[in-house]
């Protein structure tokens, strides 16, 4: 699959450029930067290359409650016209770490920093949800207001939007039926997904110039795009921080990097090759280092251990796969339990439940656990493609891929291969079993967090 990914995005961003996709503006906004992402992902799910599961829907109770608290917090923030020269814009989904709820790129940084003042923290939730207790709390803003009004102003003024910017987005549309080859983009989702942004993008504007801030960090671009426009707008600095390792193509980062949509630096947690595949000049990454493990060094997991067990890290879209391979290796060997971890965008269906279930040495783990402390339990982790699996090499786990036929796990580099067993068959599962950490190279994918540095960037 991974081979096929890559041919295929990388026939798609030559089709982009050739067509003019980045050359169409709406409302003065280069629009495709906007709604790339998901286009890209109706395009892969039209060549058989399914990454995103649909997740469950939102708790009506978590979207009430999270939006009048929302109203409070920007009242507050708005009222009281606060400044604060730094944004954190965290990811969306929260771990358990020790029964307090962490974001693990950005919580971990304040607090290894030991940053009090000058800052704020803006929380979307996932689903409505905030969960606590959240570390860092009294900093939280809640952005559901926003992220509630958006969607409902754009619907009530749809019309109005698509007839002001007929020409504009009938340009969009021609370039994209010339990339895409065919292939149903939605078009009422493209134009409706323009059309909220712009609006983020407005409102955001008038926030940060209240709050007078100056800079905002936070991961994973998908979750920048638009704040990233904003805060160019606004002449702020934009800082991603890393979110897991990128093996080559990926719908995320690959093709033409737009400066307006680009953040202006990439903050590593290592020096671990690709570097180019994160869509942003190399002169333009910095290694800070890890602060997550800093930060678990301070607390102990409470886990159970297993002397005999085995922690498999699943996938979506893998779900099926996995199970099959777990299955056939619990029947086999009768004495290790297998705990399946899945991950927290996958889909368990009832089904999966039901085939766990007759397996009495098989379990499903909470996600909601953080990944770092469930493999405090474990000696031996098995996967097939994951940051979770090189994770697991940096805490000096034994660690093996599954290579059984339609498995195709992928390597950061070709001499990765000699750090991790390969699981073929029933034989040289044992062979992994009864394997030592010290047949195998070892491997450091995560720097010491570099405070000073940080510190350096956060005082700029």
């Amino acid at each position: 699959m991974a081979n096929e990914l890559d041919t295929v995005l990388r026939h798609l961003c030559g089709q982009e450029e050739k067509a003019g996709c980045y050359n169409v503006s709406v409302a003065g906004i280069r629009a495709y930067n906007i709604v790339r992402f998901h286009v890209r992902n109706f395009y892969l799910h039209s060549k058989g290359l399914h990454f995103v599961e649909s997740s469950k829907g939102a708790n009506y109770w978590h979207v009430v409650r999270s939006f009048f608290l929302s109203a409070i917090h920007l009242s507050k923030l708005w009222i009281f016209h606060k400044k604060y020269d730094t944004l954190f814009y965290p990811f969306l989904r929260l771990d358990n770490v020790g029964g307090t709820y962490v974001e693990k790129f950005t919580d971990p940084v304040i607090e290894s920093c030991g940053l009090k003042d000058g800052y704020v923290i803006f929380e979307r939730g996932r689903r409505g949800e905030h969960p606590t207790p959240r570390i860092h709390q009294s900093k939280v803003v809640y952005t559901n207001l926003i992220d509630v009004m958006v969607p409902v102003y754009t619907r009530l003024m749809y019309k109005r939007f698509v007839k002001k910017h007929r020409n504009e987005l009938n340009e969009l549309y021609k370039s994209l039926d010339e990339a895409l080859e065919g292939v149903d983009y939605h078009r009422h989702f493209v134009s409706d997904l323009i059309f909220r942004d712009i609006c983020y993008i407005n409102i955001y504007e008038r926030l940060f110039k209240r709050m007078g801030v100056k800079k905002i960090f936070g991961p994973s671009r998908v979750n920048l795009y638009w704040l990233t426009f904003t805060a160019h707008k606004c002449g702020m600095k934009v800082y991603e921080f890393q979110h897991g390792i990128t093996y080559g193509e990926t719908a995320l980062y690959s093709g033409y990097s737009d400066p307006d949509f680009t953040p202006d630096y990439f903050l590593a947690y290592g020096d671990t090759p690709p570097r180019d595949v994160y869509g942003i000049e190399e002169d333009k990454m910095i290694n800070i280092g890890w602060a997550f493990q800093d930060y678990l060094k301070k607390l102990s997991s409470g886990q159970k251990k297993y002397d005999k067990g085995v922690l498999v890290i699943s996938n979506p879209c893998t779900t099926d796969k996995v199970l099959e391979a777990t299955f056939l290796l619990a029947d086999a060997f009768k004495d290790i339990h297998f705990v399946v971890r899945p991950h927290p965008v996958e889909v368990v269906t009832q089904e999966h439940i039901n085939a766990i279930a007759k397996h009495e040495n098989v379990t499903l783990q909470d996600w909601h656990i953080n990944v770092a402390l469930a493999m405090q339990s474990f000696d031996c982790i098995i996967g097939e493609s994951s940051t979770v699996l090189y994770e697991a090499l940096n805490d000096g786990k034994k660690v093996a891929r599954f290579c059984f036929e339609g498995f195709t796990p992928e390597y950061l580099t070709p001499e990765d291969e000699e750090c991790f067993w390969k699981v073929n068959d029933i034989e040289s599962f044992k062979a992994f079993m009864d394997g030592r950490v010290e047949d195998k190279k070892s491997m450091k994918i995560y720097s010491k967090f570099d405070k000073e540095l940080f510190l350096k960037l956060y005082n700029a």
